[in-house]
Parts: C-alpha cells; structure tokens; sequence
C-alpha cells in the first residue's frame, strides 16, 4: 500500500507512546459512565498508535482526523475544568504545531 511520505509518522508515533504513557494510559471507555451517551463515534489512543504502527494511514488528513475526533470526543465528555479537557487541549497546540 503506497503511502505519503511516511517521515511524518515518526514524530506522530512519539508524541502518541508519550501521551498513551502518561495521563491516558489509564483511561478506559468502560470506566467511564454514560461515554458511549455522550460519545457515538469513539476512538482512543490506543487505536491510533496501532492504526500508525500498522501504517493504516495512508496520509496525514486520515491521522489528523483521528486525533481530532479523539479530542473533542474529550472535551465533549469532560468539563472544561478538568485535567482531561485541559490535556486534550494541550495535546491537539502540540501537534498541530508538530505537523505544520
């Protein structure tokens, strides 16, 4: 499967094993009540960085509108005050800073 240069995936990968590493690692829509009320199309990071470590993405729109979705399915979930909305804010500067 052809691929756009896949030198952007790199960094990608390491933002999301460092993100998946620290305040997410725990996170499981299981513990979670009412997510799935909430959230109807869910993703995780997780899935992402299997979807990067399979190479599913064939170029940067399909990853970027994952992780897009992936924080405001957050921010749709969380309250403004806590630590995960302020952190899917934070991750989402962080890469689209990283992919411009």
């Amino acid at each position: 499967m052809h691929h756009e240069n896949d030198g952007w995936l790199s960094p990608c990968y390491a933002l999301l094993a460092s993100a998946l590493t620290l305040v997410l690692a725990s996170f499981t829509f299981q513990l979670a009540p009412g997510y799935f009320d909430v959230v109807t199309h869910p993703i995780d990071i997780k899935t992402i960085k299997s979807k990067i470590k399979t190479k599913v993405y064939k170029n940067r729109e399909e990853f970027t509108d994952d992780c897009k979705r992936m924080f405001s399915n957050c921010r749709a979930y969380n309250d403004s005050t806590t630590e995960y909305y302020q952190c899917a804010d934070t991750l989402e500067a962080f890469l689209v800073a990283l992919l411009l």
